[in-house]
């Protein structure tokens, strides 16, 4: 898509091509750009990695936090505060510190661990609906990366991960 002017109309256009997605392809898609991430030199020379927690239609970042601690990397995810509308990264150590909770249950409260300062982060995953065909992010209407990618203290490289269409 190469407008993202009208808002609710492209994140309509993206959501059903997510949801089209089978589990099959979904998980290979994912798996194969976990590699392909792992293979940069922004993951390479990254010490401290924060994935995002993954909704089912999108790319699941799980095999990226396993790559990062077979490379003895750090791992955070986002703790959200709805009423701030503010994200903090806390570390998680494994991928039992997220498999438990559901995604009703994150989005609700967030997860919990250490935080960690964000000027300690290397590279962030954002998440998106879609981008456009130069490379514009549409996210889910809330702002919470917006925000968190201007925050003063963050030097890390930010790399929009999803699927190809």
């Amino acid at each position: 898509m190469s407008d993202l002017s009208n808002k609710p109309a492209a994140r309509a256009y993206f959501k059903s091509i997510l949801e089209s997605i089978d589990s099959d392809t979904r998980r290979s898609r994912s798996h194969r750009a976990a590699e392909l991430l792992s293979q940069t030199p922004e993951f390479q020379n990254a010490d401290l990695v924060m994935v995002f927690l993954s909704m089912r239609e999108e790319i699941d970042t799980s095999q990226v936090a396993l790559a990062a601690w077979e490379a003895g990397k750090k791992v955070v995810a986002p703790q959200v505060s709805w009423n701030a509308r503010k994200l903090t990264p806390v570390e998680i150590n494994s991928l039992s510190d997220v498999e438990s909770i559901s995604v009703e249950f994150w989005k609700e409260r967030g997860i919990e661990g250490q935080p960690m300062p964000i000027a300690e982060i290397d590279l962030v995953l954002v998440p998106a609906l879609g981008y456009s065909t130069d490379g514009q992010r549409l996210g889910r209407g809330l702002g919470f990366y917006d925000r968190f990618l201007i925050e003063r203290d963050l030097r890390a490289v930010a790399c929009g991960l999803g699927f190809e269409a």
